[in-house]
C-alpha cells in the first residue's frame, strides 16, 4: 500500500466518522415533546482516549465487557417545536464526532445556546471497554462515569460529576455543581466551587478543595488533604495514613477515624469535633471550640477565644488555650507513660483523673486570688507566693506527669 493511498484512506475514515449516521435520527413523541436518538459504533481499542469538549449537556460513560464504543446521542426538544424544527435544532446542536488513532473526539458547536428555554436538552451516552482514558469538559450538564479504569481529567460548569467503581488518576473540577465519588481507587485531585464534595468507599492519595460547599468522606482511606472555605467537613469511618484538614468559616467533624502517622486539623471561625479517634493529632481553632470525645494517642491543641473539651483521653496532651475554658479527662485505660502539659492564659481548667491513676501532678495559677484558686479531690500540697498559687502531689505514688498552668482563672481537679 502506497503512502498516498494510506493518507487518502485515513482522510476518508475521519470524514466518515465525523459525519457518521447524521441522517439516521429516530424521532418519537414522548410526553408531548419530540425526542431524537442517534446511535453509532466505533472500533477503538481498550485503553483508547475519549475526549469530550465544549459540550453543553449531560455525558454518561459506562464501562462494559466489550471491544468497541457504542455512542448514543439523545435530543429532547422543547414542546413548542414540531418535528421539523426539532430536527433543525438538533443539527445545530449536534457535536462533531471524529474517531482516529485510538481517540474518539466529541466536540460541541462553537455557538452558544439558551438550552432550557428555546431548544431542548442534548445527552451523550457511551458504552465502552472498561479500560479507557477520559478527558471531558461539560457546560451546564452532568458527567457520569461508571466501572472504568484509566486516567480521568474532568471539568463541569453548572453540573455535577458522579463517578462509581472507577480506578486510576482522577482530576475533577466543578463550578456550581457537586462532586460524588463512590468506590474509586487511585490518586484524586478534586476542586469544587459552589458545590458539595462527597466521597464514599474510596482509597488513594486524595486532595480536595472546596469553596462554598460541604465536604463529606465515608469509608475513605489513604493520604487525605481537605481545604474548605465556607462549608463544613465531615469525615466518618476513615483510615488515613496522613490527614490534613483546613477549614475557613465551617466546622470539622471526625467520627471513627484512625490515623497511622499524623493528623492536622485547623478551623477558622468554626468548631472542631471528634469522636472515637486514634493516632497523633494536632488541633487548632480561631474563634471556635474544640470537642474531643474518646481518643487514643497524642494530642496537640491550640485554641483562641473558644473552649477546649477533651474527654476520655488515652495519650499525651499539649494544650495552649488563649481565652476559654479547658475541660480534660483521663481515660481509665490510660497507662503511666504519658505527659500532660496544659496552659490556659485566661480562663478555667477542669481536669478529671481516675481514682486509681498514678500521676505526678503540678498545678499553678499565676494571678490567683488565694489558695482556693486550686481545688482538688486528691491530696495536694498548696503554696501561695505573691499572686501565684502552686499545688503539687504524687497521686497513688506518682507516675505519669500532668502539668497545669492558668494565667487568670481557677483550676479544678476532679476524681472520677
Amino acid at each position: 500500500m502506497t503512502r498516498h493511498l494510506m493518507i487518502v484512506l485515513a482522510i476518508l475514515f475521519v470524514f466518515t466518522s465525523a459525519y457518521a449516521a447524521e441522517n439516521d435520527v429516530s424521532w418519537n413523541k414522548v410526553d408531548r415533546s419530540w425526542v431524537g436518538t442517534e446511535t453509532m459504533t466505533f472500533d477503538l481499542n481498550s485503553g483508547s482516549l475519549v475526549n469530550v469538549s465544549r459540550f453543553a449537556g449531560d455525558v454518561k460513560i459506562v464501562g462494559e465487557n466489550r471491544d468497541d464504543i457504542l455512542l448514543t446521542i439523545t435530543f429532547s426538544a422543547d414542546r413548542r417545536l414540531d418535528q421539523e424544527d426539532a430536527q433543525s435544532k438538533y443539527d445545530d446542536l449536534r457535536p462533531t464526532i471524529i474517531a482516529v488513532n485510538d481517540e474518539l473526539k466529541i466536540e460541541g458547536p462553537e455557538r452558544r445556546f439558551n438550552w432550557n428555554s428555546k431548544h431542548g436538552w442534548i445527552e451523550l451516552t457511551l458504552h465502552t471497554p472498561k479500560s479507557l482514558n477520559i478527558e471531558a469538559g461539560v457546560s451546564g450538564g452532568d458527567i457520569v462515569i461508571e466501572t472504568i479504569e484509566g486516567e480521568f481529567d474532568l471539568s463541569t460548569s453548572g453540573g455535577d460529576a458522579d463517578l462509581k467503581g472507577t480506578k486510576g488518576p482522577l482530576l475533577v473540577s466543578s463550578s456550581g455543581g457537586d462532586i460524588e465519588i463512590i468506590g474509586h481507587q487511585g490518586f484524586q485531585d478534586l476542586s469544587a466551587s459552589g458545590g458539595d464534595v462527597n466521597l464514599r468507599e474510596t482509597s488513594g492519595e486524595i486532595n480536595v478543595s472546596s469553596s462554598g460547599g460541604d465536604v463529606e468522606f465515608l469509608q475513605v482511606s489513604g493520604k487525605l488533604k481537605v481545604s474548605a472555605s465556607g462549608g463544613d467537613v465531615l469525615l466518618e469511618e476513615i483510615n488515613a495514613k496522613r490527614l490534613r484538614v483546613d477549614s475557613s468559616g465551617g466546622s470539622i467533624d471526625l467520627l471513627n477515624v484512625s490515623i497511622e502517622e499524623r493528623a492536622m486539623l485547623s478551623a477558622s471561625g468554626g468548631d472542631i469535633n471528634t469522636s472515637n479517634t486514634n493516632g497523633s493529632i494536632e488541633l487548632s481553632t480561631s474563634g471556635g471550640d474544640i470537642d474531643v470525645d474518646t481518643h487514643s494517642g497524642d494530642i496537640l491543641a491550640e485554641g483562641s477565644a473558644g473552649d477546649v473539651m477533651l474527654r476520655e483521653i488515652n495519650g499525651s496532651l499539649d494544650v495552649d488555650l488563649n481565652a476559654g475554658t479547658l475541660l480534660a479527662s483521663l481515660s481509665k485505660s490510660a497507662g503511666n507513660d504519658f505527659t500532660w502539659d496544659v496552659a490556659v492564659s485566661s480562663g478555667d481548667a477542669i481536669i478529671s483523673i481516675p481514682e486509681s491513676a498514678k500521676v505526678d501532678l503540678v498545678a499553678r495559677v499565676h494571678n490567683g486570688g488565694g489558695v482556693e484558686s486550686i481545688r482538688s479531690d486528691f491530696p495536694l500540697t498548696t503554696k501561695k507566693r505573691g499572686h501565684s498559687v502552686t499545688a503539687n502531689g504524687e497521686i497513688n505514688g506518682g507516675g505519669a506527669s500532668i502539668h497545669i498552668t492558668v494565667g487568670g482563672g481557677d483550676i479544678r481537679i476532679k476524681k472520677i
